[in-house]
Order: structure tokens, then sequence, then C-alpha cells
């Protein structure tokens, strides 16, 4: 069941807070402080991280309810006992939240070929910037209806509003899973990669670093055993996708400044300078670039720096109208503009 004493907590909090319009700063497990380009002075701190725990779960059902504190390792071992995975394969930095993940957006090497986190947030229940508890979405995928908000929330960096308990939907985890490993040259990384996805083949991940391609295969005995024989290449035992997912390869691990571009996988921008390219060629990682990486084409996302000054907005930058469609949203969930403000961008 949802703590409606836990709610009520926090709902106070918040609404103290707005009543003076004193801008609230949200703290989780506190391991993506490093996205943040730092918090408003005199901002209140809003705690999260003990407001944790599973509210329910149903294996056979595929969906899980769980308080925003929740760490995502005891999420990610209570589904493993099941036969059960997050599929969008959150990154956990250590202290990682669900909440944290949610309102982050973050997937991990899957999400090409399961979906991204927003496609697996069923519901959730979110206090805004009045005080007050809402629930939206429900716990099964017909129950979306009319404005998306449970997805609106996902990846809004907790702009619009406190995130305090999330449905998902978790997979079956699959019979079988292998990495293979062949080294490649950057030349041919670009029309490699493309073979592979439209190969037909299981693919659960896809990435290069330092000319060594990694090909993950994830689906039933016969069908991977059948596909790694025709790819070919060493099969590798080894964690590289989670040291992919926190940039903990080591090609990214000494940036000062890292940056984050999203592109179409067949893009050749930044294809053979990136230290990492991954999901499948949609995202490429520059580490310490001679230059900002913030074309129209290719636009880069500051993700981690280190240096001092630097720009002033580390997202992507929007155009017009969609920063407009930003500010309109968040007159509507925060119009005294106190929840997480400047999270994302200046003013939002």
């Amino acid at each position: 069941m949802v703590d409606s004493d836990l709610i009520k907590q926090l709902a106070d909090e918040v609404r103290e807070q707005s009543e003076i319009a004193r801008p609230i700063d949200f703290v989780g497990g506190g391991s993506k402080a490093f996205l943040s380009s730092g918090r408003l002075e005199n901002s209140y701190q809003l705690a999260l991280s003990a407001h944790r725990g599973v509210i329910s779960y149903e294996p056979r059902e595929l969906v899980l309810r769980a308080r925003a504190g929740t760490p995502l390792a005891e999420l990610n071992a209570l589904v493993d006992a099941e036969g059960q995975i997050l599929a969008f394969d959150p990154p956990d930095y250590g202290t990682s939240t669900l909440g944290g993940t949610v309102a982050c957006g973050l997937s991990g090497p899957r999400r090409p070929f399961t979906g991204s986190v927003r496609d697996f947030v069923l519901g959730i229940g979110v206090i805004t910037s009045s005080g007050v508890y809402h629930e939206f979405g429900g716990q099964v995928m017909k129950n979306v209806a009319g404005y998306d908000v449970a997805r609106l929330m996902t990846g809004a960096f907790g702009t619009l509003g406190v995130l305090v308990d999330i449905s998902l939907k978790v997979l079956p985890k699959p019979e079988r899973e292998v990495t293979l490993m062949q080294e490649i040259t950057p030349d041919e990384l670009r029309s490699r990669m493309r073979v592979l996805r439209n190969s037909g083949a299981p693919l659960s991940g896809l990435m290069a670093s330092q000319n060594v391609l990694y090909i993950r295969l994830s689906g039933t005995e016969i069908g991977v055993r059948a596909a790694a024989a025709d790819i070919g290449g060493e099969e590798v035992i080894g964690d590289q996708w989670t040291l992919a997912a926190t940039q903990r390869l080591p090609a990214l691990a000494s940036a000062k400044q890292l940056w984050r571009v999203s592109v179409s996988s067949d893009n050749p921008m930044h294809m053979t300078d990136a230290a990492l390219v991954e999901w499948g060629g949609a995202v490429r990682w520059l580490s310490d670039p001679v230059s900002i990486p913030r074309s129209e084409s290719a636009p880069g996302w500051l993700f981690k720096n280190e240096e001092d000054g630097g720009p002033l907005e580390r997202m992507p930058p929007l155009p017009e109208y969609v920063r407009g469609l930003h500010q309109r949203l968040k007159q509507a969930f925060d119009p005294i503009c106190i929840m997480n403000p400047d999270r994302m961008y200046r003013g939002l």
C-alpha cells in the first residue's frame, strides 16, 4: 500500500516552501548530482532517500510499484530472483534510486532494442508545487488516457513535480545472454553497425570503444547460439555494459569534460573520434573535445564537467518552439517556479 503518512509529510514540506516561494531541490541517492550545474543558494533540500520500499510486485503481471527512494540495486535483486529484469538497463551509479533514474530519464545499453525508461513507466504518484499529491497513469498500459503525464514527468529532472512512487513494467530475463568482441577500425564501424542492426540478430547491446566492437545477444538458447556462430568474434566475460552505462570505461573515466551527442545511427559525425559509440551508433561520447559539439545536426549534452566555468546550460540547446512548450508546461505544473529550478534549463 502507498504510505499516506509518508506522502502527507512530503506534501506538507512542499506546501510550506510554496507559501514562501522558496526553491526546492530534490535529493535522493545523490549519485547523479554531477548532472546538475549546482543548486540555488538558500534552496530547501527535500530528502527522498528515506522514502523507499516496494509497494507491490506482481511477477505474473510483469508489474512493479515502488517508492521513489528505493535503490536500484534493491529492485534489480528483487526482479532477478523472479527471473525478470528492468529491461531499460537503468544505470546504477552506486546509490542510484528509482525516482532519480526516472526523473533523469536514463536508460542503458538495451535502450535501442527494448525501449527507454519512458516506455516502461506505467504510472506515477507525484506532488506538485501546490503541495497536492496526484496519481497519473495506472498499472497496465491501456490505462493511459488523455495527456500522458506519467511519461511527461519521465526525464523532466523533477522540474514539474516530486516523484513519490512509480509503477513499472518489467520483462522476463532472456534464456541466454552472451557478449562477443571483435576488433574493428574507426572507418569500418558505421557500416559494421548498420549490418548488425539489420541482421535480425537478437541484439541487446551494440557499442564500440578503442577499436573494439562489443555485441550483446539475448534470447533463447538456440537463437543466441545460432546468431553468435553467424556473427563470430571472441566471447568475453565481464561487465562492459555496466561500465559503459555509468561512463566508467577507460576511454571515458579520466575525462574532465564528457559530452554525450545523440544523432541518427548512420550519421557520420563524431563516429571516428568518439571515445565510445553506443546504442548501435545513435549515441557518441566525446572525451575532452577540442571544440564544443553543439551543432544543429548533433546537439551535445555536457554530461560531466569537472572544469571551472563552461557553458551556462549543460543540456542540448532547444529550438525556440520546443523551449516554448517547456515554458508552458512549467507554468502549468509549477507556476511559481520552485521545483528543481534551473536543473535542466535556466528559467525552467
